[in-house]
């Protein structure tokens, strides 16, 4: 063909041979889209890559969790309250569609459910909300009940690692159904652990044990036939994901116990104003480590825990052209 056009047309077309990429080489860019009371929470995901195109978006997940997790660590109704002024000076000093209006609105919704989870707790500044404002825990007193808020802890652990095995079934069902039931039998498997270990302990009856031992037994085969022995490793992993959110009981101790001292340190003054004094500058401190531990501890629980169950980072951000007017002389 080439030979018989330059004959034809004596050098006046010019033939090239291109090579054809075959489907799937270059993937397609990513935008995320959700609704208007889940788009901050995108400023969470921009810390990492985006997701590739086809993958689980983890914004709408991560709106119902971070601001659940960071309320039950700060847990006081007081602290929840100093933060919504905050939150909305920071928001009045940043323009829309901004990383930092995002985060502002973020931290609005996280003071929310600090203030809400103060309630329930019967907390404020600590000891405070009981001893002069006659609040009563509705849950639990985090002071002293610390097993209950272990078990709650772990328990919102286990619905967390649970759910993210889950989506990365859904994930890699269109790449490898293969493995796509291996995730599943995964989430099985650890949901299957957890019913048998509470009928060992008594919570629920003896008869479950073994039924649920032999079930435990399939999903096993079933992740080494999707995964390989490598799946089995990855059990012991995740079980030790689960244990990691302990630390949103630690924190939330943490919290009330320096909020205690900090009142205990004020009333030893013997002076009203040096009391008021120490009190509000423990009391500042203690707002600037609810602000950032939390935040970091939620977030570590998301990055690793979370999305290390299914999140595929790679993603090529979508960048529209831009749309410009030339103005008349230029």
């Amino acid at each position: 063909m080439r030979t018989r056009l330059q004959d034809e047309f004596e050098g006046l077309v010019v033939v090239e041979e291109m090579c054809r990429r075959g489907p799937g080489t270059e993937e397609a860019p990513v935008v995320l889209r959700n609704p208007r009371l889940v788009r901050p929470f995108e400023a969470v995901l921009r810390l990492l890559a985006p997701p590739r195109y086809g993958s689980v978006d983890p914004t709408p997940f991560v709106a119902v969790f971070f601001p659940l997790f960071f309320g039950v660590m700060v847990g006081d109704f007081g602290y929840g309250l100093l933060m919504v002024p905050l939150a909305l000076l920071l928001r009045s000093k940043t323009r829309p569609g901004t990383t930092f209006r995002s985060i502002s609105e973020v931290a609005l919704v996280c003071a929310g459910c600090a203030v809400v989870f103060g309630l329930l707790f019967g907390e404020f500044l600590g000891n405070l909300g009981r001893e002069w404002l006659g609040m009563r825990p509705l849950l639990f007193d985090r002071e002293e009940a610390l097993v209950p808020f272990l078990l709650v802890a772990v328990g919102a652990g286990f619905v967390h690692v649970i759910l993210g095995l889950i989506l990365g079934m859904v994930s890699s069902w269109r790449h490898s159904r293969r493995h796509a039931a291996a995730k599943g039998a995964a989430a099985m498997l650890v949901v299957l652990l957890g019913v048998v270990l509470l009928g060992f302990v008594g919570v629920l009856p003896k008869v479950v044990v073994l039924p649920g031992v032999a079930l435990l037994v399939v999903c096993l085969l079933l992740v080494v036939w999707g995964e390989g022995f490598i799946g089995v490793i990855e059990i012991f992993s995740t079980m030790s994901n689960v244990l990691s959110y302990s630390r949103i009981m630690a924190l939330g101790t943490a919290g009330i116990m320096l909020a205690v001292v900090a009142n205990d340190l004020a009333g030893a003054t013997g002076s009203l104003l040096a009391g008021i004094a120490i009190g509000l500058l423990f009391h500042a401190l203690n707002l600037v480590i609810a602000m950032f531990s939390p935040t970091i501890h939620a977030l570590r629980l998301h990055y690793v825990e979370f999305f290390g169950k299914f999140y595929d980072p790679g993603g090529r951000p979508y960048r529209p052209f831009a749309r410009w007017d030339q103005q008349p002389g230029r």
